[in-house]
């Protein structure tokens, strides 16, 4: 988690080209997996507490990475979008549907009795 919010935080900060976004990911990954080997070495983990970090990590960071993002303009936040689709709607004007029932109406209807 630490090692993808500085490359995170990198790519944000120097806006990356692809290929240097690919690169800071390998280089997270093989440090992460390094991390999680030298744990397993040292005997502070087993090997199952290493698979799950590995699996949940990236969940947690893809979270954590769409959240920085919307905060840092690069996505626009799902209620801005719906805010700017209504004020963009074209706005119908409904007084000539209404002229348009009142001439096709039948005279009998619109005489007063």
């Amino acid at each position: 988690m630490t090692f993808g919010a500085v490359a995170l935080f990198a790519a944000l900060t120097w806006r990356l080209n692809r290929r240097w976004q690919v690169a800071l990911g390998t280089v997270v990954l093989v440090m992460a997996s390094y991390e999680g080997y030298s744990r397993m070495y040292t005997e502070k983990h087993w090997l199952t507490d290493v698979i799950s970090g590995l699996m949940f990590g990236p969940i947690l960071f893809l979270g954590y990475a769409v959240a920085v993002c919307v905060l840092a303009g690069r996505y626009p936040a799902p209620a801005a979008e719906k805010a700017q689709a209504v004020e963009k709607a074209p706005t119908v004007d409904k007084a000539p549907a209404v002229e348009k029932a009142a001439e096709s109406a039948p005279a009998a209807e619109m005489a007063a009795p």
